[in-house]
C-alpha cells in the first residue's frame, strides 16, 4: 500500500511516498496511521494507492472546505468556471485527463510568493493511470476551462458534496474579474482598479456584483465608475468600491461582476460619489487641502493620492506637501514633499524623496504620454506611479522608496495639500501592502 502526499512549494509540484505492506491474515480491514508534513498553506491532496488501483481521499479533520463556483460559456462552447473556497478545510476534485484545458492559479506574477497559494493542478500518475488534481485550499481562488460544462460535484469525494454551491448569477455578464487582497485591511472599504475593459463593455456596463466571504453566499451589488478623458469619454479603467468591516476581506478572493442590466432594479449604477466618497475627490488650479484626508491616522494601512490633468492630456509636476506650492526641483537636502517632477529633459520625470531626485528614470522605456498618476504613501514606502491614457502594463511605469527619510526619525504620515502645476482632479483612498489587485 502506498500513500501519497502532493503539494506546491514555490513553482514547482512536489511529492513524498509512504509504503506499508500489507499481509493477508483473513482480516477485511486495517487500520494505518499515516503522518506527513506539509508547508503552511501549501495546497495538498492525499491519494492512496491499492494494489495499483488509486483509491484518492482527501485527509480526515474536522475542517471544512466551502466551494463556490461561477461557470461561463464561451463563444466556442467551452466553459470557464471561476472556483472560490470560503471555507476552513482544502477542496479536491478528481477529473479524467484533459478535463482542465487551461489553469490560472490567480497569483500576480509581479508579487512575491509562492505559486500555488490560491489553488493548483497537478497531472497525477501512478504509471498506469493518470488524472488531473485540482486543489483549493481555505482562501483560495482559481480560474480553468473545460472543453463542456460541468458540475462540480461529480468530481468530488462523496462527503465534500454538500459543501460545493454554484454562484446565482445575478445579470447577464459582460466580464468577469477576480479581486485578490494578499493583505488585511483596517479600513471599512477598499478601491479596487480594474484596467484593460473594453470600449464595448464600458458602452453597456450598467452594474457590479462582488460575491465574496462577506456577502453571504449571495452576489452583491457594489459602487463603480469608469474613467474619464479631460473630455469626458470613457478610459479602460473601472473603479470598484468593495465595502466590509475590518476582517471579513483580508486575505480574501472575490469576483467582480460587470453586468449589462441590472437585477433587481435597485442595483448600482455608476455614482462617482458613493464609489470614492464624498469629500474623497475635487478639483484645482494649483493646489488642494488634503491635510483631513492624507494621513496615516485616517487611513492606518497606507493611502493613495490620485491625480489627473483636466485641462490638457499630459502630466506636469505635482507632489504632496505641506506648503500650497512644490519646492524647486533642485533636490536639496532637507525637503520633507513626495512628488513627481516634469523637466522636459530625456528622460522627461524624476521622482522625489527627502531632498533627493532618485535615478530620474519615472518614466524610462515607456510610449505614449503620461495621463493619469498616483502617490501612494504607507508606513513601509512612498510608491510613484504613472500610467497612459491606455491604462495597460505597457504604459504603466512605477518606482518607489522606504519611507524613512534621514532627516526625520520616523516615517513621514501625512500631507497638508496636493499640489500641481496645471489644473487636476485629484482622489484619495485606502492603500494596502502587498497592495490587492486584479485579474481578469
Amino acid at each position: 500500500m502506498q500513500f501519497f502526499v502532493y503539494y506546491v512549494l514555490g513553482n514547482s509540484p512536489r511529492n513524498t511516498t509512504a509504503t506499508w505492506t500489507l499481509y493477508e491474515y483473513g482480516d477485511k480491514w486495517a487500520n494505518f496511521s499515516v503522518t506527513f508534513t506539509v508547508p503552511r498553506r501549501a495546497p495538498f491532496v492525499i491519494l492512496i494507492s491499492v494494489s495499483g488501483s488509486i483509491i484518492a481521499k482527501l485527509a480526515v479533520s474536522d475542517a471544512r472546505p466551502r466551494i463556490y463556483y461561477l461557470p461561463l460559456r464561451n463563444p466556442d462552447g467551452s466553459y470557464t468556471y471561476y472556483a472560490m473556497n470560503y471555507g476552513d478545510g482544502v477542496a479536491v476534485f478528481y477529473m479524467p485527463w484533459g478535463t482542465v484545458q487551461s489553469f490560472d492559479d490567480s497569483w500576480d506574477p509581479r508579487s512575491l510568493g509562492y505559486a500555488g497559494y490560491f489553488g493548483a493542478l497537478y497531472n497525477v500518475t501512478n504509471g498506469r493511470e493518470r488524472w488531473q488534481v485540482l486543489v483549493v485550499p481555505p482562501g483560495g481562488l482559481v480560474k480553468f476551462k473545460t472543453p463542456a460544462q460541468t458540475d462540480l460535484r461529480y468530481y468530488s469525494p462523496t462527503w465534500q458534496m454538500p459543501y460545493i454551491t454554484q454562484i446565482p448569477m445575478p445579470c447577464q455578464p459582460l466580464a468577469v474579474y477576480r479581486l485578490l487582497v494578499p493583505t488585511n485591511i483596517t479600513t471599512n472599504y477598499y478601491i479596487f482598479a480594474i484596467d484593460g475593459v473594453s470600449a464595448t463593455v464600458l458602452s453597456s456596463l450598467r452594474a457590479v456584483y462582488i460575491f465574496g466571504p462577506h456577502t453571504g453566499g449571495i452576489p452583491s451589488s457594489a459602487p463603480f465608475y469608469i474613467e474619464r478623458s479631460s473630455t469626458g469619454a470613457h478610459l479602460p479603467r473601472v473603479w470598484v468600491r468593495v465595502d466590509a468591516p475590518p476582517g471579513p476581506i483580508d486575505y480574501s478572493r472575490m469576483l467582480a461582476v460587470l453586468c449589462q442590466a441590472s437585477t433587481p432594479a435597485s442595483a448600482s449604477s455608476e455614482d462617482k460619489d458613493a464609489t470614492f466618497g464624498p469629500g474623497n475627490y475635487g478639483t484645482a488650479s494649483s493646489y488642494a487641502s488634503i491635510g483631513i484626508k492624507a494621513s496615516l491616522a485616517t487611513f492606518p494601512d497606507g493611502f493613495t493620492v490620485d491625480l489627473r490633468p483636466t485641462s490638457s492630456s499630459s502630466i506636469g509636476s505635482w507632489g504632496l506637501a505641506n506648503t500650497t506650492s512644490l519646492p524647486s526641483s533642485s533636490c536639496s537636502v532637507g525637503q520633507s514633499h513626495v512628488a513627481i517632477y516634469y523637466t522636459g529633459s530625456s528622460p522627461p520625470y524624476w521622482w522625489h524623496f527627502d531632498g533627493f531626485c532618485f535615478d530620474r528614470h519615472i518614466w524610462e522605456k515607456q510610449v505614449g504620454t503620461p495621463y493619469f498618476a498616483s502617490i501612494s504613501l504607507s508606513r513601509q514606502f512612498v510608491l510613484y506611479r504613472m500610467w497612459t491614457s491606455s491604462f495597460d502594463e505597457t504604459g504603466m511605469w512605477r518606482r518607489s522608496y522606504p519611507n524613512a527619510p534621514e532627516n526625520l526619525n520616523s516615517p513621514y504620515v501625512a500631507y497638508q495639500y496636493v499640489v500641481a502645476q496645471f489644473k487636476f482632479e485629484w482622489r484619495i483612498r485606502p492603500f494596502a501592502w502587498p497592495e490587492p489587485y486584479v485579474r481578469g
